[in-house]
């Protein structure tokens, strides 16, 4: 009796949780499809009365979106790049190299992490400013590469403590590898799970980002689609093309939701799943 209701109270929470997760999504996409005579009634309905896709078609022809995602694009895949690539080694040098110093190198990583991002945005600003990297994509990644490498390096630090066992790699040092090819030839494949966990953390970050994006990026031909949108609300009005504003979101939305099906059994497994062949 106990375990039924245990199972019935974690399938309830279970529920709740899909549901407070999902109904800002249900609601985004609601809004797109639905006829702007909609939007204004009260209390508003939760399913359309007719479904129309042209918010997608005019938000696309009214301001450049593909070149907005593909400055989105380019930004982010710099960032997951550099990022996690630097991150890992700074991680496996934690786990693997025992040295003076360690510890407080680990301590300074955990203290970068309560430092509010506001705080930074004046002295990175004047960096970019100096070293004039103000509107340009690469400026825009370097700055997101700085604030994801904590966090990111802290993740692999813990996967890496547990993935596989060192005397792997010892027997490969004693059969003659070098360490750079255990770090090719062992490291990446076992700890594949947890690398691409970072890479989604990662991209998340540079793909969502819009605040210091809307600092340091006045041009709009470098605009990332987080600024794109938010100004195309700006100076239509936010009511009448709210719809479209929503439609816009939905189409920034798919591609991460697809990479997150693509790779959900991976970052399953960096918490402790197991992937499914």
């Amino acid at each position: 009796m106990r375990s039924r209701i245990a199972r019935a109270a974690r399938s309830a929470l279970l529920l709740a949780l899909l549901v407070y997760a999902g109904l800002p999504f249900y609601w985004m996409v609601l809004t797109a499809v639905r006829p702007a005579t909609e939007l204004l009634r009260v209390p508003p309905p939760w399913t359309p009365g007719s479904i129309s896709f042209a918010n997608f078609v005019t938000v696309w022809s009214t301001i450049p979106l593909a070149h907005y995602i593909l400055n989105t694009l380019i930004v982010a895949l710099i960032t997951t790049l550099v990022g996690v690539t630097i991150a890992a080694l700074a991680a496996y040098g934690l786990v693997r190299y025992r040295f003076r110093g360690s510890t407080a190198i680990l301590a300074v990583v955990l203290f970068t992490l309560t430092i509010p991002t506001v705080i930074t945005l004046v002295p990175f600003y004047s960096l970019l400013y100096q070293a004039g990297l103000l509107n340009t994509r690469i400026g825009l990644a370097l700055s997101y590469v700085v604030w994801a490498i904590p966090f990111t390096a802290l993740l692999l630090r813990s996967y890496f403590q547990t993935a596989y066992s060192i005397e792997v790699e010892e027997a490969a040092l004693m059969d003659g590898c070098s360490r750079i090819s255990v770090l090719w030839r062992i490291m990446l494949p076992l700890s594949l799970p947890g690398l691409i966990s970072a890479a989604v953390f990662t991209l998340l970050l540079s793909w969502n980002e819009f605040i210091w994006a809307s600092v340091v990026m006045t041009d709009d031909s470098v605009w990332p689609a987080s600024i794109g949108l938010q100004l195309f609300v700006t100076q239509l009005g936010t009511t009448p093309e709210l719809g479209q504003w929503m439609a816009g979101a939905v189409i920034l939305t798919i591609p991460l939701a697809l990479l997150f099906m693509a790779v959900q059994r991976y970052v399953t497994a960096s918490y402790g799943g197991v992937i499914e062949k």
